[in-house]
């Protein structure tokens, strides 16, 4: 394997893991007041549980829009190809997913994935990104 696919691949798996681990501690911007991070939303979100942020009341909405802006600003500026997810949530029956350059149909390549607990309540949450080559 030439010395650049060794970087390709280590820059890809230190941006999934190291993304995905700071990103369950960012404030959302309508919830500063609450102090409430993008882990706390999601525990909300998949507990179909209401907030009180700024007045928006949906979590699984503030954390999609938290998650859009953060994607756009970082990973799609630097033109990565991705797919930003959550898993064990259910919003409108469905799960949050953010895409970029039609990452779903290329081949996989490193994935960050954080699990969230739902404590006191049985269960988790999943925040993953994978990154596509």
């Amino acid at each position: 394997m030439p010395i650049a696919d060794y970087r390709k691949n280590y820059i890809y798996d230190e941006t999934a893991s190291n993304f995905i681990n700071s990103l369950v501690n960012v404030n959302a911007i309508e919830c500063i007041e609450n102090d409430y991070t993008i882990s706390d939303l999601l525990k909300f979100c998949a507990k179909g549980e209401s907030v009180d942020c700024s007045g928006s009341r949906d979590p699984c909405f503030i954390v999609n829009n938290t998650l859009w802006i953060i994607a756009n600003k970082t990973l799609v500026r630097q033109g990565f190809a991705f797919v930003l997810y959550t898993q064990g949530i259910n919003w409108n029956n469905k799960e949050i997913v953010i895409k970029n350059l039609n990452c779903t149909n290329r081949e996989t390549g490193q994935r960050g994935t954080i699990p969230i607990s739902l404590y006191p309540a049985p269960g988790h949450v999943y925040l993953s990104l994978d990154m596509c080559k």
